[in-house]
């Protein structure tokens, strides 16, 4: 083949080769943010898609203490001596809930059993009194239409939340928008965990890590102001025969300013009911004995005693 006949071809598979380069070159890779706005949005799509699958639960719980915080010193008489292991029972059908807290045991003013419900809109709060007897003489009533069940805002109870619910819920619903992705990844029980953390609008920084291989389990919670670490939930998840993975045993810490463990508290779930059916329509809105004294926000009425 003649040289001049050569150069042309390799001068032709030159341009080739140069202009597949930069066709490559000029092709937009994926950036960092636009990744991480992605896992994003798939942690937060299986969040979704849960209360879809798995609506309403059944669960009981036993809650022991592990370090208990004093009684404030200002404020003795707001302070329950409730026994280092209780049990408690927490029922859901989508926002609707309803706690029910053992203080059978409770040495102080208070016995019987505490119960939280919520409706969908108005959020009661029943602390039955024990009179100087022994049985229970009255109660103490709160009522709230602030659209959150106070039980959601108590922290032991909101890995049974995040199970069905994602972080959406009460008290703790945070804008999926407000979320990034942390760069590093830890370990927790094997797993290979993506920390995903938000700032909310008080400035407290939430942190969540979740295990991918878990349909994005929620394995451990941080609750930090600034540098300093407020709370924090360690979470063991199981697959229920349902599917859906659930906690079964959890410790909660609280922590003072100094670093110093305030209060620890151990939840191992005793037995779960998935997607259960509730035949008392009443079930989600307590009624208040007679007698009870009644704090109503809606009214701004306090110490109101309920009617026959």
């Amino acid at each position: 083949m003649p040289f001049r006949v050569r150069l042309i071809i390799s001068c032709a598979l030159v341009a080739i080769v140069v202009s597949a380069n930069d066709e490559a070159v000029g092709e937009s890779p994926i950036s960092e943010s636009d990744s991480n706005a992605k896992l994003v949005n798939e942690v937060f799509a299986e969040w979704r898609r849960r209360p879809t699958v798995y609506r309403s639960m059944n669960a009981t719980v036993v809650d022991k203490k592990i370090i208990r915080r004093p009684p404030p010193e200002d404020l003795p008489d707001l302070f329950l001596d409730v026994p280092d292991e209780v049990q408690w029972r927490f029922r859901s059908d989508g926002d609707k809930s309803r706690l029910d807290y053992d203080l059978a045991h409770a040495q102080i003013l208070r016995s019987g059993t505490h119960i939280d419900t919520f409706d969908g809109k108005v959020s009661k709060s029943f602390f039955p009194k024990a009179s100087a007897s022994g049985g229970v003489e009255y109660g103490a009533g709160f009522i709230r239409a602030d659209g959150f069940a106070r039980s959601d805002r108590l922290f032991k109870i909101a890995p049974l939340r995040w199970a069905f619910l994602g972080v959406n819920y009460g008290g703790y619903r945070l804008d999926q928008k407000s979320f990034t992705v942390s760069k590093e990844r830890r370990i927790i029980n094997i797993a290979n965990c993506v920390i995903l953390q938000c700032v909310d609008p008080n400035g407290l920084s939430h942190s969540f890590w979740c295990d991918p291989q878990k349909d994005y389990a929620i394995l451990r919670y941080a609750l930090n102001r600034g540098d300093i670490l407020i709370q924090q939930l360690d979470c063991s998840v199981e697959k229920h025969p349902s599917g859906m993975w659930l906690p079964q045993k959890w410790t909660v810490v609280w922590f003072e300013s100094d670093g110093r463990i305030a209060e620890m508290g151990e939840m191992q779930m005793l037995t779960c009911i998935v997607n259960p059916k509730f035949d008392d329509p009443d079930l989600f809105d307590f009624t208040f004995p007679v007698g009870t004294v009644i704090n109503d926000a809606r009214q701004d009425l306090k110490a109101v005693p309920s009617l026959p």
